[in-house]
């Protein structure tokens, strides 16, 4: 085996610490949002409402609750419990994201400086905080912080367990792939690859203690029992919106595209990979591309070193087997590799003469600068999951007493945080007949298109009496996502009149909106 670390002892414990308040000093403004030249204090979008929702009722609760979520219960976990020390402000969830944002660049450090000397470290860790999709998610009220942790602590414990090939290293190893598999399913790819890894290892003769790594396996099987009774979304493995091939999904949905999305959006930000317009679009393909080629001849270059196919492995294994995954379809949920691709790229880095590592370091920090500033705000084709404070103003302002509000389920999620009215409230949750109420029934639910004309009755009854309807209608997607087709809305149309239509962000350039409506009685 490779030489675990030209390891460096005068590293510069000043150059970390400046690295670290410089990952803090670039992720502070996420606790604002800026949405069109407005910033206020962060506003919570649905999926960060779902994990509030969870955490608030209760630890218990929350574990139960996260299996009809893509996240299993260890994130809801850990916030129920921070609720508890630091309160339920929006601040004071986001800063547990941000605590593990700013960890990540600490355990970038740690990986970098373990496989490849003290130099690697400080390069991985420096890129790391000036990432800009790191910098995007780092107040974000989910996992994703937590998960780049984790990944980080994982490669740490696998290498430990490749050197000391002993008991304990073997346990600490699956202990942490376990907290990760209690993350975000997608870690159960990661855990694939590392156990490539040991396999390959184990081939060649570089690993024998077998018997260690099937106990670890064993019982890293038996820890994931509990996740695996409450996880509730089996079908995100094997559905695509529509149905799709295992060809398009390679290619297309969580495949090839979303990885060289991931590659653009990690060193040219959100903005290369969120655009309306073609052209970008095409761009950042091109980027991502160019990223992974850069990468990828590393790899090349380097292949006899074990700690280079192990990064490389990670790295790339991803595209082969993230398109088993119906739910992958976005650079985030590509973070967890977000370490290992820049601690490859900090090793190709720390080779070069210092005065070419200077010029290196300045040009990436000139590529991510501009990109680390653009991720201070909202992505305008993202703005409109920030509509809740919005709506919930107009509503203060204009409701009047016998006012209904018409909610589905993710805005009776979201305006829980937001509206504090006297609207009477009726959630409208279609399913062949009837409006479904439970939250258990309902998170169990709510990716499916339910809506159809048996549902119009029910829609029906639950306006009846009310002189005036609020109602928030989402595009392109129409009135839900339980409702591709809009059959409420042209009910509403059909049977009330609409008075008045506020737009969040407004109209511009094609740009998904989401609409809150006011309809009164003919």
């Amino acid at each position: 085996m490779a030489s675990a670390a030209h390891r460096s002892p005068n590293a510069d414990p000043a150059l970390l610490a400046g690295i670290f308040l410089a990952a803090a000093a670039v992720r502070l403004p996420m606790f604002w949002t800026s949405i069109g030249g407005l910033a206020s204090p962060k506003i919570l979008w649905y999926d960060e409402a779902y994990s509030v929702f969870f955490a608030s009722r209760g630890l218990v609760d929350a574990i139960r609750l996260s299996g009809y979520d893509s996240t299993p219960g260890l994130f809801v976990a850990l916030l129920s419990l921070w609720t508890k020390v630091f309160g339920g402000s929006t601040a004071a969830l986001a800063a547990m994201s941000f605590v593990f944002s700013l960890l990540g660049v600490y355990l970038a450090y740690r990986l970098g400086r373990r496989l490849f000397g003290g130099r690697a470290g400080l390069l991985a860790a420096g890129l790391l905080a000036l990432a800009p999709l790191h910098v995007k998610f780092a107040t974000e009220i989910r996992v994703y912080s937590l998960l780049t942790c984790l990944a980080a602590l994982s490669l740490l414990a696998l290498w430990r367990f490749l050197e000391k090939q002993d008991g304990w290293s073997g346990a600490a190893w699956i202990a942490v792939s376990v907290l990760g598999l209690y993350g975000h399913v997608t870690f159960g790819v990661f855990l694939l690859l590392e156990n490539i890894f040991l396999a390959e290892r184990w081939r060649a003769g570089r690993f024998r203690a077998v018997r260690t790594w099937i106990y670890c396996l064993a019982a890293g099987t038996a820890a994931c029992l509990p996740m695996l009774l409450i996880f509730r979304r089996w079908n995100d493995f094997f559905m695509q919106p529509g149905g799709s091939s295992f060809f398009s999904r390679a290619f297309g949905h969580g495949g090839a595209g979303a990885l060289l999305s991931f590659f653009a959006a990690l060193f040219f930000g959100e903005r290369s990979y969120y655009s309306g317009s073609l052209i970008v679009a095409a761009l950042s393909l091109l980027l991502g591309a160019a990223a992974a080629a850069g990468l990828g001849y590393v790899v090349y270059r380097r292949r006899r070193d074990d700690r280079v196919r192990l990064l490389g492995l990670m790295v790339f294994g991803a595209a082969v087997f993230f398109p088993l995954f119906g739910l992958v379809y976005d650079p985030r949920y590509y973070l967890i590799y977000i370490i290992p691709a820049l601690v490859l790229a900090a090793s190709a880095l720390a080779e070069l003469p210092v005065r070419r590592l200077l010029l290196a370091a300045a040009a990436a920090v000139l590529i991510m600068a501009a990109p680390v500033v653009g991720s201070w705000s909202v992505t305008p084709a993202l703005a409109f999951k920030y509509y809740a404070p919005s709506f919930a103003s107009a509503l203060a302002a204009e409701e009047r007493p016998g006012d209904l509000l018409l909610m589905d389920h993710f805005t009776d999620i979201l305006f829980r945080r937001y509206y504090h009215g006297s609207a009477r409230t009726a959630v409208f949750f279609p399913d062949r007949g009837r409006s479904v109420t439970d939250i258990y029934e309902r998170f169990r639910l709510f990716d499916y298109d339910l809506m159809s004309a048996a549902d119009l009755p029910t829609l029906e009854r639950l306006t009846a009496g009310a002189d005036r309807v609020w109602t928030v209608d989402y595009f392109p997607q129409r009135t839900s996502i339980q409702d591709p087709g809009g059959l409420k809305r042209r009910w509403l149309d059909g049977h009330l009149t609409l008075e008045k239509i506020w737009e969040f962000p407004p109209s511009d350039g094609g740009q998904q909106t989401t609409q809150l409506l006011l309809y009164a009685r003919r």
